[in-house]
């Protein structure tokens, strides 16, 4: 996916049949996903999720818990995705899988921090972030974070139609406008045709 050429989306590799090595925020399975493919997949322990009162989910994981604050909204899967990535932040950094975006599931990829520190040796921070976002400390940050990648995306892929359609109507017509050139040319230069009384 990092090989991906900058502007083109990796979208067509995660649905190549790797879809499992992600982590999709979709169902509220994200703690599940999580322990099949960085807990235990890892050699990590398990997050565990559970209810007090009947009504407040908390996760625990490494003697530490953290309060979920769902909505009871569609963000719900994106704030438990975020309240995972806090805890489990010292082993497993999790990152939003930016081409993901504009799908009805977002994907993120769990990683130790050394490796995403090696990746980013690897093929440059900036390259590593336009792929997999950092999850932001807050929620707040996290959601200011993702509308405005939303919105830098948006923007890029405006810019990048135009230039296509440009593209496109330059190839379709070239030899027109060349001839209109000439034809234009040829007016400039060519003497004025004489009056007759």
């Amino acid at each position: 996916m990092l090989g991906t050429p900058r502007g083109a989306s990796s979208w067509d590799y995660i649905i190549a049949g790797n879809e499992r090595q992600f982590i999709w925020d979709d169902h509220g399975t994200e703690v599940e996903q999580w322990n099949k493919l960085a807990g235990r997949g890892a050699g990590l322990g398990e997050v565990e999720s559970h209810f007090e009162d009947g009504e407040v989910l908390f996760f625990t994981y490494g003697g530490r818990s953290v309060r979920v604050p769902h909505v009871d909204g569609p963000d719900d899967n994106a704030i438990s995705i975020h309240m995972l990535s806090q805890l489990v932040k010292a082993d497993s950094e999790l990152r939003w899988c930016v081409d993901s975006r504009g799908n009805s599931d977002h994907a993120y990829l769990a990683l130790a921090p050394a490796d995403w520190r090696l990746l980013e040796k690897q093929f440059g921070q900036s390259t590593v972030s336009s792929r997999f976002m950092p999850l932001p400390e807050s929620l707040e940050q996290f959601w200011a974070e993702h509308d405005r990648k939303y919105k830098e995306l948006a923007d890029a892929n405006k810019a990048s139609i135009w230039k296509r359609r440009l593209s496109g109507f330059l190839r379709r017509y070239w030899i027109f406008l060349v001839l209109l050139g000439l034809v234009a040319v040829a007016i400039c230069f060519s003497e004025p045709a004489p009056r007759h009384p």
